[in-house]
C-alpha cells in the first residue's frame, strides 16, 4: 500500500471520481485542494483545503506540510491550464524529494497542445495516465527524463441511477415543464455557439424535428437569429431552443422517448459523459461519432443504445439514419461497480509496476 498525496485544485465531479478511485484502491491518501471547496462534500476525512491563489508564495509555504505528510506517490489531477501550472511546482517538489510523479491528465488531445506545461509534465513523470488510448498516441515522440515511464489509461466513471428499472416519471419530471410541448420533437441536440457545423444542423433538421437544448445566456442575439434564419431556409422540421444553462438540465426534461444526438458537435470531455449518463439513466438512445466513442469503447462497441458514424462522414451518415423511438434495455445488465473497478485495477497496476521501478532504482 502507497501513501498518495492527491493535488486538484476544484473538488469536480470528475475529480471526486478519480478519489473515488483511489479509496476502492486501498491506498493512504490525502486530498489536497483549495479552501474554496470546503463546500463539496467529499467522503473522506484527510483533506487539506490549503491553497487560495496557487500562486508560488502559498506553495512555497507548504513545503513543511509536504514533509510531514512525506508520500510515497504525488498524483496531480490535471484538467486545465492553471492545473498544468500548479502541477509543473508539484512536480519539481516530488524530484526535489525523489518522489513518484503521477501525472493525470483529464483534457483533449486540443486543449492539452495547447497548454504550455503539458509537454513538461510528460516529461518528467513517472507515471502518465489520460482518459482514453487515442490521447496516449499523442504521447507518442515526447522523450520521458525516466527511461520507465508508465502510460495507462483512466476512462472517468459513469454514474448511473442505483435501480435501473426505477420509474423515469419520479426521477426526472419538472412540475414546471408540460409534457405535451415537448412531444412533437424527436431528438435533442446540444448546442454551443460557434462549435458546430451548421451544414450538419441544416440535413439533421429537414430530417428530424429537433429540441436544441443550450445556456441561451452565452448566445448573441445574431447568432440565434443566423441559425433561426438558416434552419428555415433549410426547409427544416419544427424545431424549438430551450434554454438549459448546464448539461445537469437534461435530467429536468420530462420522460420522452428522444434521441440525443451529438455526432459531428465539439463538447468537453466532461460534457461527454453528462449526455453519457443521462442516455444510460434514461434509457434512450444516442447517436455519436468515433471521437467521442473513444472514452468508452467497450461499453459502446455493439450496443443497442448506440449508433456511431466517422467524424467526416456525418453528412452521408443523417441520410440513412433511421429514427426509433423504442426505448433500450441495453443497461439492465450493465454493472455500475464492474465500471469501476477496472479504474481501480488499472490504477493499482500503474502504482504497482512504478513503486517495483522505484525499488529497483535504489537497489
Amino acid at each position: 500500500m502507497a501513501k498518495i498525496l492527491f493535488v486538484t485544485q476544484k473538488l469536480t465531479s470528475n475529480s471526486l471520481n478519480q478519489i473515488e478511485i483511489l479509496r476502492r484502491s486501498g491506498h493512504e491518501f490525502t486530498v489536497l485542494t483549495s479552501q474554496s471547496e470546503k463546500h463539496v462534500t467529499i467522503a473522506h476525512h484527510d483533506v487539506l483545503y490549503y491553497f487560495r491563489r496557487w500562486n508560488f508564495i502559498e506553495m512555497a509555504k507548504f513545503f513543511p506540510s509536504f514533509m510531514v505528510i512525506n508520500p510515497d506517490i504525488v498524483h496531480i489531477f490535471v484538467d486545465s491550464a492553471s492545473a498544468a501550472k500548479t502541477a509543473d511546482f508539484f512536480a519539481g517538489l516530488a524530484q526535489l524529494f525523489r518522489k513518484i510523479l503521477s501525472i493525470q491528465f483529464f483534457l483533449s488531445e486540443d486543449s492539452f497542445l495547447k497548454i504550455k506545461y503539458a509537454k513538461k509534465l510528460v516529461y518528467a513523470a513517472d507515471i502518465v495516465t489520460g482518459p482514453h488510448r487515442t490521447f496516449l498516441y499523442h504521447l507518442r515522440g515526447l522523450s520521458a527524463k525516466s527511461r520507465n515511464q508508465i502510460k495507462g489509461v483512466i476512462p472517468p466513471i459513469l454514474k448511473l441511477s442505483e435501480s435501473s428499472s426505477a420509474s423515469s416519471t419520479s426521477s426526472y419530471e419538472s412540475p414546471s415543464l408540460n409534457e405535451a410541448d415537448f412531444q412533437l420533437y424527436q431528438m435533442i441536440v446540444p448546442l454551443k455557439p460557434k462549435k458546430f457545423d451548421l451544414d450538419v444542423l441544416s440535413n439533421l433538421a429537414q430530417r428530424f424535428s429537433i429540441l436544441f437544448v443550450a445556456d441561451l445566456s452565452v448566445w448573441s442575439a445574431g447568432e440565434l437569429k443566423k441559425l433561426n434564419y438558416s434552419l428555415t431556409k433549410s426547409h427544416a422540421k419544427p424545431w424549438r431552443f430551450f434554454d438549459m444553462p448546464s448539461t445537469s438540465g437534461l435530467n429536468t426534461l420530462p420522460k420522452h422517448n428522444f434521441v440525443l444526438w451529438i455526432a459531428g458537435m465539439n463538447f468537453d470531455l466532461e460534457e461527454c459523459i453528462q449526455y453519457f449518463e443521462f442516455c444510460l439513466n434514461r434509457k434512450i438512445k444516442i447517436v455519436m461519432d468515433h471521437s467521442q466513442m473513444r472514452l468508452y469503447p467497450d461499453l459502446w462497441d455493439s450496443n443497442p443504445m448506440a449508433s456511431i458514424t466517422q467524424k467526416h462522414h456525418v453528412l452521408n451518415f443523417i441520410k440513412n439514419f433511421e429514427y426509433s423511438n423504442t426505448p433500450s434495455n441495453a443497461t439492465d445488465f450493465l454493472n455500475t461497480s464492474s465500471l469501476v473497478d477496472i479504474s481501480v485495477n488499472e490504477f493499482n497496476r500503474l502504482i504497482s509496476k512504478a513503486t517495483n521501478n522505484q525499488n529497483e532504482k535504489a537497489v
